[in-house]
């Protein structure tokens, strides 16, 4: 794949935001909820603020098998932040229990990750 600079901003096309049906499904324009889907928690619900974000996976929790999902930290942001699908406004979905604020690579892969070649061992 070869890049080149585009001197004309004129030979630019607008992509045009929600222009297919992939798109406007994550937004929330679907009963369903997939990894990729829009998901939002109120960040001042005094100034009717609210940040938006996307769920990454569903996971179950390994201590009861309860079914939940991960996203990131701007979206849930502490414990008892409630998420909603795809604006506060819509289908609540559940609440924040826990947050990670911070996982060092060797709890997550081991303490070779930073060897060299750790990635083709």
């Amino acid at each position: 794949m070869e890049g080149k600079k585009v001197d004309d901003a004129e030979n630019l096309k607008p992509v045009e935001p929600g222009s297919d049906e992939l798109c406007e499904r994550l937004r929330g324009w679907d009963k369903k909820i997939c990894p990729g889907s829009q998901i939002s928690c109120w960040e001042d619900e005094t100034k009717r603020g609210y940040e938006l974000g996307s769920l990454a996976a569903f996971a179950k929790r390994r201590s009861d098998g309860k079914l939940g999902f991960l996203t990131n930290q701007h979206v849930a942001m502490a414990e008892g932040k409630k998420l909603y699908h795809p604006i506060p406004q819509g289908l609540h979905l559940g609440t924040t229990t826990k947050t990670i604020e911070y996982l060092r690579d060797e709890e997550y892969y081991g303490p070779d990750i930073n060897k060299p070649n750790a990635m083709f061992a």
